[in-house]
């Protein structure tokens, strides 16, 4: 929820529900054939489309973590690689702030995201920490 709003208030990008949470619900509502769907599991969760470009700028698992465990962004990267998804972005957001890494990148060397803070030409720093705030918020509350 955080990713989707802060790049749609953002608006450089068309933020599109891509993942297994945004479409299985509605289309099994269409199709009971549930086998039709096992591709749809291994979907990243949204697509960017860059506004300016009119093109699709960035595929994206996001993830939301209260630490960066190296071994666990790995793992989770190389699974997304092995599903198939070559070109896919993690998006991760910590209590510390946003990263953005492709996939690949992580496989080799899952400490490169500490140098990978989420570009401020995506997303400006107001709107980052806004939603820093409210997300640091929302787990203080939980």
């Amino acid at each position: 929820m955080v990713f989707e709003r802060m790049f749609a208030e953002a608006g450089g990008y068309l933020v599109i529900p891509f993942g297994y949470e945004k479409t299985v619900n509605i289309l099994t509502q269409i199709n009971k054939d549930r086998e039709a769907f096992s591709n749809i599991t291994s979907m990243p969760d949204y697509v960017l489309v860059d506004r300016e470009k009119e093109e699709v700028g960035y595929i994206v698992e996001v993830r939301y973590k209260s630490k960066k465990i190296y071994q666990t962004i790995q793992k989770e990267a190389r699974e997304i690689k092995e599903k198939g998804w070559k070109k896919v972005w993690y998006f991760l957001a910590t209590p510390e702030g946003f990263y953005l890494a492709r996939c690949t990148d992580l496989i080799d060397n899952p400490e490169i995201i500490e140098k990978q803070k989420l570009p401020v030409t995506m997303v400006g720093q107001e709107i980052q920490e806004k939603f820093l705030k409210l997300l640091n918020d929302f787990e203080a509350d939980h």
